[in-house]
């Protein structure tokens, strides 16, 4: 992915160009969790509140070449983006984006082997149980939620959302294994 940061247009509205910014910090604790997770090679993927798209290409490059993730944002202008990078990078055959909402994700039960969600829970819908209801049910049996937050992006509070986490080993929080 190197020199995709030149590609990126200076004139990003606010939210986008925060994103954009903060990548480089974010991106050896993203990469760190990547690595733990394993994702299985040529597995299929949803990146739900993907952003700008930053996210889904490192998930694109750890579920291998034979691997498909799709990003999911309710933001036609940073969905413009994330298509703009991954073309600019060659993941264009691995990733796909897709307009939409956690309240009623646009795919059928069972689509995907994982589902990740960085730093987008505070930004859910509705109740917070109901929205991790429906990334649920886009999951394979025996796949992964992948839910949490890291740092560096502000995200609004959502009442009842950090009393559903709980605390494991290791100090990460874990919300919900499928």
């Amino acid at each position: 992915m190197k020199g995709w940061r030149e590609t990126v247009a200076l004139n990003l509205d606010s939210a986008a160009k925060m994103l954009y910014c903060m990548e480089p910090l974010r991106r050896p604790i993203l990469q760190a969790i990547l690595s733990s997770l394993q994702l299985p090679e040529g597995s299929r993927g949803l990146d739900a509140g993907c952003g700008i798209g930053l996210q889904t290409l490192l998930l694109a490059q750890a579920a291998g070449s034979h691997g498909h993730v799709t990003g999911l944002d309710t933001c036609a202008s940073f969905l413009e983006i994330a298509r703009a990078l991954t073309g600019q990078v060659g993941l264009a055959d691995r990733v796909s984006f897709r307009q939409g909402s956690w309240n009623q994700i646009p795919y059928e039960e069972g689509t995907f082997d994982w589902v990740w969600s960085i730093d987008a829970a505070g930004y859910a819908p509705q109740e917070p149980v109901s929205s991790v209801q429906e990334l649920v049910r886009v999951i394979k049996p025996g796949g992964r939620l992948i839910l949490g937050l890291v740092f560096a992006v502000p995200a609004p509070r959502v009442p009842g959302f950090g009393g559903a986490f709980k605390r494991q080993s290791g100090g990460h929080r874990a919300l919900y294994n499928a």
